[in-house]
């Protein structure tokens, strides 16, 4: 699965709803499940400038029965830094 959001000043749960259709909310009330963060890697390569729009490149390279793996990159909004 890949997806590509465009972020501004909106939070990343109703970019999830608004782009990919998925409410974590529900899916969290309906099953009764959710994620936990155990690690995170970020590697900043350039700077981003406050109040700048960046586009994130999302990719889920492994689903597992309890985890999952996923890739993001992070661009300016012309996607060339």
């Amino acid at each position: 699965m890949h997806a590509t959001l465009i972020i501004s000043s909106m939070p990343r749960e109703d970019h999830i709803m608004a782009n990919m259709n998925f409410n974590i909310y529900h899916f969290a009330a309906e099953y009764g499940l959710g994620w936990v963060v155990s690690k995170n890697e970020i590697a900043y390569l350039k700077p981003t400038f406050l109040m700048e729009t960046v586009v994130i490149d999302s990719a889920l390279l492994q689903l597992g029965a309890t985890d999952l793996l996923v890739e993001m990159k992070m661009w300016n909004e012309r996607k060339d830094n």
